[in-house]
């Protein structure tokens, strides 16, 4: 079966298998790339595709996601939480000047969790 377009392409970049595919993007339909990588079981950590026939199950489960609005940007997986407390840190300054808005609980959280990426705390709810 020949490919058609829209459903992406998977390719190999040095030794690795790569995946590419277009999303909407704040409005717009943008390609994305990343490196092909598959669960083999739920729960465990995903690992790198090793044949053209895993990039490619791993392209069509991307492609679901895509379609089933599920699917966060790469740029978007990657802030953390220390990054979201800094930017609700920027608030307007007649807000700084209340006293309730400046008890932040979310300080506290910052220094035990900071480093942890924030979709992963959202996936916890």
């Amino acid at each position: 079966m020949s490919p058609v377009r829209g459903d992406g392409r998977v390719f190999l970049r040095g030794s690795r298998w790569w995946i590419a595919y277009y999303a909407r993007h704040h409005g717009h339909a943008r390609e994305f790339r990343e490196p092909a990588r598959i669960v083999e079981r739920q729960g465990e950590n995903p690992r790198a595709a090793r044949t053209e026939q895993e990039a490619r199950r791993a392209l069509r489960l991307r492609l679901r996601e895509v379609l089933g609005d599920r699917w966060v940007a790469p740029e978007e997986r990657r802030v953390t939480v220390s990054e979201v407390v800094l930017r609700q840190d920027r608030t307007p300054r007649a807000l700084r000047s209340d006293p309730a808005a400046s008890a932040r609980p979310g300080l506290a959280a910052e220094s035990t969790t900071g480093d942890t990426r924030a979709i992963h705390l959202a996936a916890q709810g």
